[in-house]
């Protein structure tokens, strides 16, 4: 054979010829591997696509609409909100002469922005559920700061009228002359619409609702009194904005400051691009997870592909081919899957990204129009990952098929030892040992990032000892089948163990995908039971009022707490005020509550204290964990700065063991007062009177807040059911992204079975020259598909479950403190993989089924 060496061609037209006789005979058998890279792919540049096309819509749209303010006056003490952007003090009116009257200034005027509420005069909110908020700003006609424009009617005047956002019009059914109830800080006011407005030219603010009105209403509404939110200032002909705003900061006191025009819209823009980094970010988890999902289905079937052409690949060497071609030869075989599979994936991100616009739509957050925005890097991407992964993920067979000598090669079979390998098991074990050390570490230093890496860990040890795993499992899984379905079912169960590799490559893709699922599902569960509890535990009261604005710095106005306070049926009311601001030695922004401590220990839980509940307005409640992590002891002095108050200094009168119950820095309702002008009850608790009833009470304070949009009252256990609604909404979000890493996996299991039967094709024909009859030929199929889907599943979720488990343990310092493994819910999930495994064979099991029998006993 030595003297042929050298004769095969080298990358001559023969060569390629025989690779796209190759591709073209087993394009139905790879058409399966190329459509799960092209979902992974999809899912990576469709994120890519949405975050590009709304950064650049949100770019154009406000260079466009600041493109008459040259300067922008704002005040200069900056705190950090932990709920949201950073907020300013606010500019005195009296500023706003003073700076137009500057000789490089060629117009000047105030503006307001306020978080407000709107409903229709039956009560429904204009803008329902936790989707962006309601904005109350004041209308300008100046041509220079002219962000919204009239699309309908006129612009407001008088303190009775006001201009919606075309979107906020439209889907509430508002039309001009409609009546509108309207609150910000103030008290409800009835206002007439007068007008409707677009945003530049996009008909709402990136899904905000806008409630439009003049100048001084907008001042009255939002109790910014004689005050302003920014100050804008358009330049004279001939100067620059940089000197426009050199003259204005040269006459601002100190607490002030003007920045230039560009300057503003650079930090805009860069808050929407910092958001957008974490949505991207949140996105590209899920298609990270995708992408090594299909990573190992590609694995798999370039692992069958050449097992099936271990006797073609022996007779090319036999005849002269080198190792380097037998390589090159599927490496480029997958780099043509991976190619179709980027083009494909692009195409399919564009689609997924306008999909990912309709469900954001769909949760109330609408974004500004504009085409899709595809960049090189975005295609460079697609390629990467697209080719590199299938590359990848097919190399490892490729050069383990190139070291197979030629006369072992045309062996008519190879024998799978994995599943009794020693090093595999040592190996699998040492990282097991490492991973659940990983996990023990993070869950008893309260460290979630080691507990992430000891899931990293425990996912490589399960890839590690698959093989290992999967006869023991499949064993054991299958048993029921064998019971139940006679040979069916035991033929099943030994297909399955008798390729262990093939079966654990094929359930580990489902594992991955499950796992996750599990960890979500857990770890959710356990959220709401640890939320249920706490608030069982140390809500104390009998009803509970809250305002509908998920922004804990909204809420109703204090004489709605004083109103109920007096109501016959009640003993007490206690409100709970939410603010923010910079604390002393706390780093970012810090949670500022305002309460009457002595009559809300009556109502909460607040566990072991020291001092006094009966706070002056000069005194400060702090949790032991704040005062150990500062050294704070009673009667040290503490200061803290609100972005209207500038630093207010406060003495330690009471030091509160209970964080869950007030997760912040607690001041009494007259010290609240002092670092905030517009007060709000986020919460008011109240306890009904002995011998009132709950029910009459719960009615009359509705009648009290019957003006109110969106106010509720509730019981604990709706109130409880309120607070974990959230989870479950978020739950589903991540449900439906998990979904196609989900599907891909299945999309294996029913590939690699429609491969194995390719290759079991003389079996299934003796099967059927013996007796099997078509239907037990599906039976089996089926019952191999779901053998191989409850592998996964149950090692997926075993997965999940202890991760979680270490994890809500490593949060127990935030209130984490209950753990629900969801048994139930577990359940279900193990009940339908066993179903798709079902669906999955389908196609295989039928395939299957319809063989010739003569051809299939007689074929190699």
């Amino acid at each position: 054979m030595a003297r042929y060496a050298g004769r095969f061609p080298s990358w001559s037209a023969a060569m390629w010829k025989l690779i796209r006789a190759g591709l073209w005979s087993r394009k139905l058998r790879l058409f399966t591997t190329a459509l799960a890279v092209a979902l992974g792919v999809a899912f990576t540049t469709g994120t890519l696509v949405l975050t590009d096309t709304i950064g650049k819509v949100f770019d154009e749209l406000f260079d466009q609409i600041t493109e008459g303010t040259d300067s922008l006056v704002r005040g200069a003490n900056e705190v950090q909100n932990p709920f949201g952007p950073s907020e300013r003090n606010r500019v005195p009116a009296e500023l706003e002469k003073q700076v137009a009257a500057l000789d490089s200034v060629k117009s000047a005027e105030g503006f307001i922005q306020f978080q407000a509420q709107a409903t229709d005069m039956k009560g429904d909110a204009l803008k329902p559920g936790f989707g962006p908020p309601t904005l109350l700003q004041n209308f300008s006609d100046n041509p220079n700061f002219a962000t919204w424009k009239l699309n309908k009617g006129k612009k407001p005047s008088g303190p009775t009228e006001v201009v919606l956002d075309v979107t906020t019009a439209t889907e509430a059914k508002v039309s001009i002359g409609d009546e509108v109830q309207v609150f910000a800080a103030a008290a409800p006011r009835t206002m007439t619409v007068v007008g409707l407005a677009t945003f530049g030219n996009e008909n709402n603010l990136a899904g905000a609702a806008a409630v439009l009105t003049d100048l001084k209403t907008a001042q009255e509404l939002s109790d910014y009194g004689d005050n302003f939110f920014s100050i804008q200032v358009s330049a004279v002909d001939g100067v620059s904005e940089q000197q426009v705003t050199n003259d204005i900061n040269r006459m601002l006191p100190k607490d002030y400051e003007a920045i230039t025009g560009t300057a503003f819209n650079e930090e805009t823009q860069s808050a929407i691009r910092q958001g957008l980094g974490f949505f991207q970010t949140f996105l590209l988890v899920f298609a990270v997870v995708a992408v090594v999902v299909g990573a190992f289905l590609i694995y798999n079937s370039f692992s069958i592909l050449i097992a099936q052409r271990t006797q073609e690949l022996g007779l090319m060497r036999a005849i002269g081919a080198v190792r380097s071609q037998v390589l090159g030869t599927v490496a480029i075989e997958a780099a043509v899957v991976g190619v179709i599979s980027a083009l494909v994936g692009l195409g399919l991100g564009v689609l997924l990204a306008s999909g990912m616009r309709s469900l954001l739509a769909g949760l109330g957050i609408e974004l500004p129009s504009g085409p899709n925005v595809v960049t090189v890097s975005t295609i460079v991407v697609a390629f990467v990952v697209g080719v590199g992964v299938t590359i990848g993920a097919a190399l490892l067979p490729a050069r383990r098929a190139a070291r197979v000598s030629p006369m072992e090669a045309l062996r008519s079979a190879s024998h799978d030892d994995s599943g009794s390998s020693k090093v595999r098991l040592i190996v699998g074990l040492v990282l097991t040992a490492a991973g659940a050390a990983l996990l023990v570490w993070g869950a008893v230093a309260t460290a979630p990032l080691l507990v992430g890496f000891g899931a990293g860990t425990i996912l490589v040890a399960a890839v590690v000892l698959g093989p290992r795993i999967a006869v023991p499992a499949a064993r054991l899984i299958g048993a029921p089948a064998a019971r139940l379905r006679g040979i069916t079912g035991s033929l099943a169960r030994q297909n399955s163990m008798r390729n262990p590799a093939r079966t654990a490559t094929t359930a580990l893709a489902l594992v991955m995908g499950v796992s996750i699922v599990g960890f979500v599902t857990v770890l959710g569960a356990s959220t709401k039971t640890s939320v249920t509890k706490t608030v069982e535990k140390q809500v104390i009261g009998d009803l509970v009022v809250t305002a509908s604005q998920f922004d804990p710095t909204g809420g109703l106005p204090p004489s709605y707490g004083e109103q109920i306070a007096k109501l016959p049926g009640v003993k007490l009311a206690s409100p709970i005020r939410f603010g923010f601001g910079q604390l002393d030695g706390e780093s970012g922004g810090s949670i500022v509550i305002g309460a009457d401590l002595a009559a809300l220990s009556k109502a909460v839980d607040l566990g072991t204290t020291s001092g006094t509940t009966d706070l002056s307005a000069d005194q400060v409640a702090v949790s032991a964990a704040a005062a150990k992590r500062n050294s704070w002891k009673l009667g040290d002095t503490v200061t803290f700065t609100g972005p209207d108050s500038g630093p207010q200094k406060y003495t330690v009168g009471l030091i509160f063991e209970n964080a869950d119950t007030l997760a912040g820095t607690v001041v009494s309702l007259k010290g609240f007062d002092r670092i905030t002008e517009t007060p709000k009850d986020f919460q008011i608790t109240v306890q009904v009177a002995d011998g009132a009833s709950v029910g009459k009470v719960k009615s009359e304070i509705e009648g009290v807040l019957g003006d109110f949009p969106g106010a509720e009252v509730n019981d604990l256990s709706a109130f409880v059911k309120s607070q974990t609604a959230q989870i479950d909404i978020f739950l589903n979000m991540l449900y439906v992204f998990l979904a196609l890493a989900v599907f891909i996996a299945l999309l294996g299991i029913a590939n690699t079975l429609a491969l194995s039967i390719f290759e079991r094709t003389r079996e299934v024909g003796l099967l059927r020259a013996v007796g099997m009859v078509r239907s037990q030929v599906r039976s089996m199929i089926r019952w191999e598909s779901v053998i191989i889907a409850v592998l996964g599943t149950v090692l997926g979720l075993l997965i999940g479950l202890v991760v979680a488990g270490a994890m809500m343990a490593s949060l127990r310092d935030q209130g984490f403190s209950a753990f629900d493994p969801a048994p139930v819910r577990l359940q279900v999930i193990t009940v339908l993989s066993a179903m798709a495994g079902v669906l999955a064979a389908l196609r295989p099991a039928r395939r299957a089924a319809k063989m010739d029998v003569l051809e299939a006993v007689s074929s190699e």
